[in-house]
């Protein structure tokens, strides 16, 4: 069953979200998300967590237009937050469809350690979990959070999603496989051209690739001047902004993250290139979903 309806509190923009009740799109949906490396955000209510070591019946959806705002505020934020109990940050690593779980991982230490302490002793938690898949889809329920006997983070598969389209621009992520590359100046070493493998990109704003030590080095609010981007031979160079750091993972043994930034001095004419090579690919890409 589908249900149209228009975001309370959003008149200008008449963004809409979708309820989806179909576990087999549900089961699509979990999937993309996790081959798309799509972040996560759990936001945990008031309530106090419960002693419980049984999963819950179902998992339901935000009951009321507050629940709906929340959620469609947090998927607006392009700006990293730090490891609060309202705002904790990472990504799917697998499904388990036999017991219906959702394994997470990619949260940073203080974040990991909040959740080991939160969820200690067999312990759950009711969350809030929202799912920002690329390129502009942001997916919301309720469930439950949960430790396996692994120490791994869990938390049970929905019966019900809401979906939201989001974001001002469309964003594309590069492909695995395709090695596009930005080109700026060091930080730290004005001399030093460095390289990095380009994550996805929207009219707006890109982001690329770090390693872990290279984290400090990238702090939001850093200028980057005259950063190059090479499109089908078509060249560009424009002024970026730091916005954020997400974890991301690099490789099957490695996780970094992504420096998400925004144009800050482009001309018109690259922002349209830009904006046409995405709506080309996204377009060849989905037709080999």
């Amino acid at each position: 069953m589908k249900i149209q309806k228009v975001l309370a509190g959003d008149p200008e923009n008449k963004r809409k979200f979708t309820l989806v009740e179909d576990l087999i799109k549900i089961r699509a949906i979990l999937l993309r998300s996790t081959e798309a490396n799509a972040k996560i955000q759990l936001r945990f209510p008031d309530s106090p967590t419960q002693e419980s070591t049984a999963p819950r019946p179902d998992s339901d959806m935000p009951q009321n237009s507050q629940d709906v705002r929340d959620s469609q505020d947090s998927s607006d934020s392009e700006e990293e937050m730090e490891p609060t109990e309202k705002n904790l940050r990472g990504q799917i690593e697998s499904i388990d469809e036999p017991n219906q779980l959702l394994t997470l991982f990619g949260f940073d230490e203080t974040t990991e350690a909040l959740l080991q302490e939160k969820l200690a002793e067999g312990k759950t938690a009711d969350v809030l979990m929202v799912i920002f898949i690329p390129p502009q889809i942001v997916v919301s329920f309720k469930t439950t959070i949960s430790l396996n006997e692994d120490g791994q983070i869990q938390v049970r598969c929905p019966r019900q999603i809401f979906q939201v389209q989001r974001r001002k621009y469309t964003r594309y992520t590069i492909p695995r496989g395709y090695e596009i590359e930005v080109a700026f100046r060091h930080p730290d070493d004005r001399e030093t051209i460095v390289k990095h493998r380009l994550v996805d990109l929207a009219a707006g704003g890109l982001s690329f690739q770090i390693t872990r030590a290279e984290k400090e080095k990238f702090e939001k609010g850093l200028y980057l001047k005259h950063m190059q981007l090479t499109l089908r031979g078509h060249p560009m160079i424009f002024d970026v902004e730091v916005q954020n750091q997400i974890p991301h993972r690099i490789n099957a043994q490695t996780i970094g993250y992504k420096v998400g930034v925004r144009f800050r001095r482009i001309i018109e004419a690259d922002i349209e290139y830009i904006s046409s090579y995405i709506l080309e690919h996204s377009f060849q890409y989905a037709r080999l979903l």
